[in-house]
């Protein structure tokens, strides 16, 4: 049954279940992210979290005396994760807003997965290039100041 169909009343079909899984799984990976996010010690720094997962620490700092591009990212969702929000915003701000964008997905998908809602839809279409740009210069400014307020290696 396409996925668009009127049902009679002029209502919209719900998503078929293929689609409702898709959502199911994208809910869970944000809510693993999440997870994984609270299980974690948030580094003092801003910066190395991401070590307890087995990952080596971030070259940038040595090499260019400056943080990379990613840097704070994983201390801004553990200390979100632990409803440290304002912690979460000096690690890295493009990492608090990420948090709050991985929560909506998680919702938002977890609502899809188990209504048939075209919410899910509906969010997804709203990524044009002018959100992708937008979320790109939101990027650029949590790095300059991650490197703004750096205390170095």
């Amino acid at each position: 049954m396409n996925a668009r169909a009127r049902q009679p009343g002029g209502r919209l079909s719900p998503e078929p279940v293929s689609v409702r899984l898709v959502w199911a799984g994208v809910a869970l990976l944000a809510m693993a992210l999440m997870v994984t996010a609270w299980s974690l010690t948030p580094a003092e720094e801003g910066i190395g979290t991401h070590t307890q997962m087995g990952m080596d620490p971030c070259s940038w700092p040595e090499r260019f005396g400056k943080p990379c591009p990613m840097c704070g990212m994983t201390t801004s969702f553990s200390r979100a994760a632990s409803t440290d929000f304002l912690g979460s915003f000096h690690a890295q701000p493009f990492g608090a807003l990420l948090v709050i964008g991985t929560s909506v997905v998680f919702w938002v998908g977890l609502y899809t997965a188990a209504t048939g809602s075209h919410l899910g839809r509906l969010c997804a279409r709203s990524l044009r290039s002018r959100v992708i740009w937008a979320t790109a210069a939101l990027w650029l400014g949590g790095w300059v100041y991650k490197i703004a307020t750096f205390a170095g290696a």
